[in-house]
């Protein structure tokens, strides 16, 4: 639509740009790795990469189609990486990174390359900034919020007293009884069975930091919380998408208020397949809120992301929220960045 205006209205200043391809220069270590280009299309409401061609192997220089684009990246012993791109004419993009190797990156990450994404800009979303385009290095994170299983494996590691303070919890009152040992499924007071797949929810920011650290002490590596920045761009990709699917919303897409029958209660990591990012990050738009390492306003850290207990508006992916870091609540849960 801005294209067509100012091919209307220009007076040969942006001419010699409008007639420009945008082009990609890509150097990706390790050398050689194959490169294929894919095109989003709006399938029943949903963005789907489509079409693959192959560019070649890296480093290369490439004219690009515009529009909402997907490179993806393979070399032997590399994780396959995913480098959406958001492409106008005479767009000159740039892309330059190293290959994680699959078994540093594991099953249960996946890497974000460095570049630019769309911050906000989304007027229907709560609490939104205005539209900006943002530079973000490139990071891991984990491809599911941190799930019952996991987290109870952390309060089976502690004393039987810090266990019981770091267990999921509604503000102030215990949402399980002392187990003998802590291991799902498992019954807490109300009456529902925690199942070991569900995300886990009802811990404060302090409980996130701590199991975050318990984690890279067990495996050698340094976990923390993702920042704003990174939580909305594994989201969104660098189109300024609203959900991490696309542009348009239905219930059965995500884990959220009205997704299935009956009361709503969490659902299993990996059961809603189009709640998944440009960059394969899953239950972004639903599942649980997730703590965000950012500051909202004084004493409040930011939430972001919607929940299995709220309605679609909150599974919009430019909202935010904030929350006093202790508090604890049956829709806020987090997942992880590895450094």
């Amino acid at each position: 639509r801005h294209a067509a205006m100012v091919r209307r209205l220009d007076d040969d200043t942006h001419a010699p740009r409008l007639a420009r391809a945008a082009r990609l220069t890509l150097a990706v270590e390790p050398a050689g790795a194959e490169a294929a280009l894919y095109r989003y299309v709006q399938r029943d409401r949903v963005l789907v990469a489509e079409d693959p061609r192959p560019l070649g192997v890296s480093p290369l220089g490439v004219d690009l189609p515009s529009g909402r684009l997907l490179v993806v990246l393979r070399a032997p012993g590399r994780a396959t990486v995913r480098l959406p791109l958001m492409a106008w004419q005479g767009d000159e993009l740039h892309a330059a990174f190293a290959l994680p190797t699959a078994a540093a990156l594991g099953d249960d990450f996946v890497f974000v390359p460095p570049g630019r994404y769309v911050r906000g800009g989304d007027p229907e979303a709560l609490l939104a900034g205005p539209a900006r385009v943002v530079e973000v290095e490139g990071f891991s994170i984990a491809r599911f919020p941190v799930t019952v299983a996991q987290y109870f494996e952390f309060l089976e590691a502690l004393d039987p007293a810090e266990a019981q303070a770091r267990a999921p919890r509604e503000g102030a009152t215990p949402m399980f009884d002392p187990p003998s040992r802590w291991g799902a499924p498992l019954a807490d007071r109300e009456g529902d069975v925690w199942q070991p797949d569900w995300p886990v929810c009802g811990v404060s920011y302090p409980d996130a930091e701590a199991y975050a650290a318990w984690r890279g002490a067990r495996d050698g590596a340094r976990y923390r919380l993702p920042t704003e920045d990174e939580w909305e761009k594994a989201a969104r990709g660098p189109d300024g998408r609203i959900y991490p699917w696309g542009d348009h919303f239905d219930p059965t897409f995500c884990s959220a208020r009205g997704s299935v029958p009956g009361d709503p209660l969490p659902k299993a990591v990996g059961q809603f397949a189009t709640d998944c990012s440009p960059y394969g990050v899953c239950e972004m738009a639903g599942g649980v809120r997730e703590w965000i390492d950012g500051w909202f306003e004084a004493n409040q850290r930011v939430v972001r992301g919607g929940a299995f207990s709220l309605y679609g508006f909150a599974c919009r992916a430019a909202g935010r929220w904030g929350a006093s870091p202790t508090r604890t609540q049956a829709s806020i849960g987090f997942r992880l960045v590895r450094s």
